[in-house]
């Protein structure tokens, strides 16, 4: 490959992409003042997103606090979805044990389809409707307080990356000249 021609998409160079980025993983976030959640795809050592109404950035929701449509897997084989939160437990349409939450759903906020005509009964609600988890917010995400740290928390790896080089810059150089003021000034000229 030539000096300053771009990189070509190939699995080694997305490897190297995504090894330089880190593992991401999707995470919910919740803005008190807007009651909204959302998802994003954010990089698990920096789990940041700004909310899109009121500008203001969060932290992710703790992976135990998070809420949704739920899948739950019972131990009779049946998988079903429901409304829930990530430590809740619904009982089983097929069979009727409690079971506990396989996961959330990423990105999904409502239930597909037109249900499958079970009564929704999980533990808190047991069943007589109203039930919490069906509320468009259920745990908020904490205001993000910026530690300043972005740049010393980059892993060693992230230095080693060799940056393209820019041949046609290479006539331009810096001179130093005084302005009218007579304060030093750092300009650009062009050889040639």
């Amino acid at each position: 490959m030539a000096e300053g021609e771009p990189l070509r998409l190939s699995e080694e160079n997305l490897a190297r992409h995504n090894e330089l980025l880190g593992d991401i993983e999707f995470r919910q976030f919740t803005c008190k003042r807007c009651w909204r959640s959302w998802w994003k795809r954010v990089a698990m050592r920096k789990p940041v997103s700004k909310c899109k109404k009121c500008y203001k950035k969060y932290d992710a929701l703790h992976p135990n606090d998070e809420f949704g449509v739920a899948e739950f897997v019972c131990q009779c084989g049946h998988t079903f979805t429901s409304r829930g939160r990530a430590t809740s437990a619904c009982s089983c349409y097929k069979c009727g044990a409690l079971c506990k939450v396989s996961r959330i759903i990423p990105g999904r906020k409502e239930m597909r389809g037109g249900g499958s005509g079970n009564r929704h009964s999980c533990d808190s609600c047991n069943g007589k409707g109203n039930c919490p988890n069906f509320k468009p917010v259920i745990n908020f995400s904490s205001l993000h307080i910026s530690t300043g740290s972005t740049g010393s928390s980059v892993t060693a790896h992230e230095y080693e990356v060799e940056l393209p080089a820019f041949p046609h810059l290479d006539g331009i150089e810096e001179t130093e000249y005084s302005n009218d003021s007579g304060s030093e000034c750092v300009g650009v000229a062009d050889e040639g």
